[in-house]
C-alpha cells in the first residue's frame, strides 16, 4: 500500500510540474528555444550536406568543361597536322569530327548540370536564409526570455514587499515609538535633574552659568600651577595635616539690602 501511495503523489506531483510549466510564460519560452535550437541543429546539417553536394556538382561540371575543351583541342590539333602534310587531310577530319561530336555530347551535359547547380544553389541560398532567420528568433526569444525573468524577479519582489507591508502593523509601531520616544524624555530629565543635584547649584545659578558661558570648566594655568604645589607639599617628609577651620556662617542680609546692592551695580554700569 505504502508503493502504492507513494506512485499515485509522484504522479500526481509530475502532474501539478506540467500543468504549472505549461501555465509559465518562461518555462514555454525556455521550451520554445529548446525546440528553436534543435530545428537549427538540424537545419544546419542539412545546410552542410546541401553545400557539399553543391560543390560537389559544380566540380563534376567544371571537369566536364574541362573534357569539352580537351576534345576540341584534339579537334584542332588533327587539323594542324595535316595542314602540316604530317597527317592525311581525311583521317584528319574524321577523328576531328568525332571529337567535336564527343565535345557536344560533353557541352549538352554540361548546360544540363549548369541548370540544375542553379536550382541547387537557389536551394541552398533559401536554406542559408532559413537558417539565419532560426538564428535570429533564437536571439530574440533568448533577449526576450532574459528580459521576462528579470521582470518577473522584479514583480515577485515588489509582491513579496507589499504582502510583508500589508502584515505589518503601522499604527502599533508608531505607538511603541511614541512610548519609546516619552521615556528618553524622561530619562532625559531625570538626567538632567540628577546633574542640578550633583553640582550643587540651583536652577537659575546653573542658569546665570550658562548664559555667561561658565557652565563650562576652564583651564586656569593658575590653578594647576597651585595643585603641583600643593601635591609636593602633600608629598614632602615635612607634611603635617593640618585640621579644617570651621567657618561660621555669616548672617544673611535682609531683602532690602540685597535690593540696594542690585541699585549700587545697575548705578555703576550705567557710568
Amino acid at each position: 500500500m505504502g508503493f502504492w501511495k507513494n506512485l499515485v503523489d509522484s504522479f500526481r506531483a509530475f502532474l501539478g510540474y506540467k500543468i504549472e510549466q505549461q501555465e509559465d510564460p518562461v518555462k514555454l519560452t525556455e521550451q520554445s528555444i529548446r525546440e528553436l535550437k534543435v530545428d537549427l541543429s538540424e537545419s544546419l546539417k542539412s545546410l552542410a550536406e546541401a553545400k557539399a553536394g553543391f560543390i560537389k556538382a559544380k566540380r563534376e561540371v567544371e571537369l566536364q568543361q574541362k573534357q569539352a575543351e580537351q576534345c576540341e583541342y584534339k579537334a584542332t590539333a588533327l587539323l594542324e597536322k595535316a595542314k602540316n602534310g604530317q597527317l592525311d587531310s581525311q583521317t584528319a577530319d574524321k577523328f576531328a569530327l568525332m571529337e567535336l561530336g564527343k565535345k557536344e555530347e560533353i557541352m549538352r551535359r554540361v548546360n544540363i548540370s549548369l541548370k540544375g547547380l542553379e536550382n541547387y544553389e537557389a536551394m541552398v541560398k533559401k536554406l542559408e536564409d532559413q537558417t539565419r532567420a532560426i538564428k535570429e528568433q533564437i536571439y530574440a526569444w533568448e533577449t526576450e526570455l532574459n528580459t521576462l525573468k528579470a521582470r518577473t524577479k522584479i514583480s515577485q519582489a515588489t509582491k513579496n514587499l507589499h504582502e510583508r507591508l500589508s502584515r505589518f502593523d503601522t499604527n502599533s509601531t508608531a505607538n511603541l515609538l511614541e512610548s519609546i520616544k516619552e521615556k528618553a524624555i524622561e530619562q532625559e530629565v531625570l538626567a538632567e535633574s540628577m546633574a542640578y543635584i550633583s553640582s550643587g547649584k540651583t536652577s537659575w545659578e546653573m542658569e546665570v552659568d550658562k548664559i555667561l558661558g561658565m557652565d563650562k570648566p576652564a583651564n586656569n594655568p593658575q590653578l594647576n600651577e597651585a595643585l603641583n604645589q600643593l601635591k609636593q607639599n602633600v608629598n614632602s617628609p615635612d607634611y603635617k595635616p593640618t585640621p579644617p577651620q570651621i567657618v561660621q556662617p555669616k548672617d544673611v542680609p535682609p531683602p532690602s539690602s540685597l535690593l540696594s546692592e542690585l541699585e549700587k551695580l545697575k548705578s555703576k554700569l550705567k557710568e
